[in-house]
């Protein structure tokens, strides 16, 4: 009974180890998600900054804009018509059996 009792006793204080190791890991993981999401923000407040000086910049006239938005569209419809080619099956393929 006390190599049964020492065994036991043995088992339950790796079971507290562990334990102990996986909260100890759970508490860097949290440590370095927190540090990741803080990063994250102060990078976007940087961006929305330097967006806002390329803004300010540079200020195109009305026709500058006009033109670039037909250029946009145009080359949308381009690309529409392809995609829409492409899903047609071709008619002229050619069963080779």
């Amino acid at each position: 009974t006390q190599h049964n009792l020492s065994v036991a006793l043995k088992k339950q204080q790796q079971k507290q180890k562990q334990q102990q190791q996986e909260q100890e890991q759970q508490q860097q993981d949290n440590k370095q998600d927190q540090q990741q999401q803080q990063q994250p923000q102060s990078g976007n407040q940087n961006k929305s900054q330097q967006d806002q000086g390329k803004s300010t910049q540079k200020n195109l006239s009305k026709e500058e804009a006009e033109a670039l938005l037909n250029i946009m569209d145009e080359e949308e419809k381009k690309v529409q018509s392809k995609l829409r080619q492409a899903g047609k099956p071709n008619s002229q393929v050619k069963k080779d059996w």
